[in-house]
């Protein structure tokens, strides 16, 4: 025991006289080897990059694709006799999707993704040589992590349901429909009807904790399918959002302005413009004419006043109304640009 003592003293000594502590480091880190390995497997999937660093700590090294925003944060343990690693990649869209746990994963490591180039026999730890080659490197879901999903492609329209278990629903489920596409007759009766028969979490008695979201990717469509659908998502208390990245325009917007609960996240933008009929000029080009009558401008800010209030939908319907233009319009990003104008129920 004296003998293991010195060496280990003499050790420390050495690395220190090099300018290097990992020696004291390593020492501490191999006898928390299985705490620190429980404590891994803690992070469960889905957490944020900000969530499995507040559990482990600031990784080793962060590894980041710029192009992707994909990341790696790599934590490894190492001591005199044994060492560990493990990983988290995480996207800005679905956080945490897959993480690995291995011991001695240095010389026998088949991690996806993950390389070890060379030796530096500089450093005394199990992190200076790593590597990610991004070719090969696990890719995100296509949805959120634990959810089932079923799409339905219908002509110029792509609906996507997730669908998910959750303990604290007496009966139902967590529910979201992602709809892309145009907004027309398929749109309002096929949202319509998912709405029927997805049923929301409700609690024990019977109150709904978990409303089913509709996230809302279109360029527009039909004015009368947008009240429509805007109708339905009000009838059935769906909440709505835009997310980061996407927008919602013309008709959409007119359906999201039914969402009970209406989001619209930091990137997220939503556009409004005067409703118009569409045919073509005598080149063949296309030709936009807002001249619908006064009934069909009545409709429109009617069901503005409806869905928000007086005041709201009046301001609504006077900024609509400054643009003529198919690809053009009042453009809202962000939540808290949403919630003051009342587009949003949240910022």
């Amino acid at each position: 025991m004296r003998l293991l003592t010195k060496l280990v003293l003499i050790v420390l000594a050495l690395t220190q006289l090099a300018g290097c502590v990992v020696g004291t480091i390593s020492i501490a880190t191999q006898a928390q080897m299985p705490e620190r390995k429980e404590l891994a497997k803690s992070v469960a999937l889905g957490s944020t990059e900000k969530q499995v660093v507040a559990t482990l700590g600031n990784p080793q090294k962060t590894f980041r694709n710029s192009e992707t925003g994909v990341a790696l944060l790599f934590y490894c343990d190492y001591g005199f006799t044994a060492e560990q690693a493990y990983g988290y990649w995480v996207d800005e869209k679905y956080v945490n999707y897959e993480c690995f746990l291995e011991r001695g994963w240095a010389k026998s490591s088949k991690t996806q993704g993950l390389r070890v180039a060379g030796k530096n026999p500089g450093q005394y730890d199990c992190f200076h040589n790593i590597e990610v080659d991004w070719a090969t490197a696990p890719a995100p879901p296509k949805g959120p992590i634990g959810f089932e999903r079923t799409q339905y492609n219908i002509d110029a329209l792509r609906l996507t349901t997730y669908s998910k278990e959750v303990t604290n629903c007496g009966s139902g489920t967590q529910h979201k429909i992602v709809l892309e596409g145009q907004i027309s007759p398929d749109s309002s009766f096929a949202v319509s009807r998912l709405l029927a028969r997805l049923k929301p979490c409700r609690d024990e008695l019977g109150k709904v904790v978990a409303p089913i979201t509709v996230s809302m990717k279109s360029g527009g469509g039909l004015l009368n399918h947008g009240y429509l659908l805007g109708q339905a998502l009000r009838k059935n208390k769906a909440s709505v959002v835009v997310e980061d990245g996407s927008i919602c325009a013309s008709s959409c917007a007119v359906a999201f302005l039914g969402g009970a609960v209406r989001t619209v996240e930091e990137e997220g933008r939503i556009m409004f413009h005067a409703p118009y009929f569409n045919g073509k000029n005598e080149y063949g080009e296309r030709d936009i004419n807002c001249d619908v009558g006064d009934q069909a401008l009545e409709e429109l800010k009617q069901y503005y006043v409806d869905m928000t209030d007086n005041d709201t939908g009046e301001r609504l319907f006077d900024r609509t109304m400054w643009y003529c233009s198919a690809d053009d319009g009042w453009v809202v990003t962000g939540g808290a640009a949403a919630e003051l104008y009342g587009i949003a129920t949240q910022g």
